[in-house]
């Protein structure tokens, strides 16, 4: 944590009970999350998002492609039984 000297000198005129439960204090806001935390948070979701949405895609490609692959294979059966 970064403290200005005058800060400091105002801290050294305390008891150091109170000037301990300052800087505590001091230390748990700066290691609390800020609104660029939350922000750079909110943009990785989006991105999540839409990964998730290009994937779902991607998945309901690939079914409609097995269903098309089943049914050739089911032709190609019928084909082998009539040429057998």
């Amino acid at each position: 944590m970064q403290l200005s000297s005058s800060f400091v000198r105002k801290l050294d005129k305390l008891a150091p009970e109170l000037r301990e439960t300052i800087v505590s204090f001091a230390e748990e806001i700066e290691e609390s999350p800020r609104k660029s935390d939350f922000d750079e948070l909110k943009g990785i979701v989006k991105e999540l998002a839409a990964a998730q949405k290009r994937t779902e895609l991607r998945l309901e490609e690939l079914a409609e492609a097995q269903n098309r692959t089943e049914s050739r294979v089911e032709e190609l059966a019928a084909a082998q039984k009539r040429t057998e």
